[in-house]
């Protein structure tokens, strides 16, 4: 599967098409889900394993997440590249997948 020209998931562009397809995904995520396939993306991503795919994305390019359940209802997420450096990103939202999706976006910035 090509996304454009030159650029396969697989061999040396691997990593930087699934860059591009994570950024697109965290994209379409902060949309509402008012069309079918806006619905079927939530679907995808608005659970544990999307939670374990978007911090896999970003693992690929030395960035580590922490998920942390704060309280009842108060999930908070840090993506990260340096323990002992600022955050990329950070969020924190009811559910996981909000707080991974948001602060994801932010790391993107």
């Amino acid at each position: 599967m090509a996304l454009h020209p030159g650029t396969s998931l697989r061999g040396g562009g691997a990593i930087v098409a699934r860059h591009a397809l994570l950024h697109a995904a965290l994209g379409f995520l902060a949309l509402e889900p008012r069309a079918p396939e806006l619905q079927l993306l939530h679907r995808c991503f608005d659970t544990w394993r999307g939670v374990g795919e978007v911090a896999w994305g970003w693992s690929a390019r030395a960035i580590g997440c922490t998920l942390t359940n704060i309280e009842v209802g108060t999930w908070r997420a840090t993506f990260l590249r340096d323990a002992m450096a600022a955050a990329e990103g950070f969020a924190a939202a009811p559910t996981p997948w909000a707080a991974v999706q948001v602060a994801a976006r932010q790391a993107l910035a």
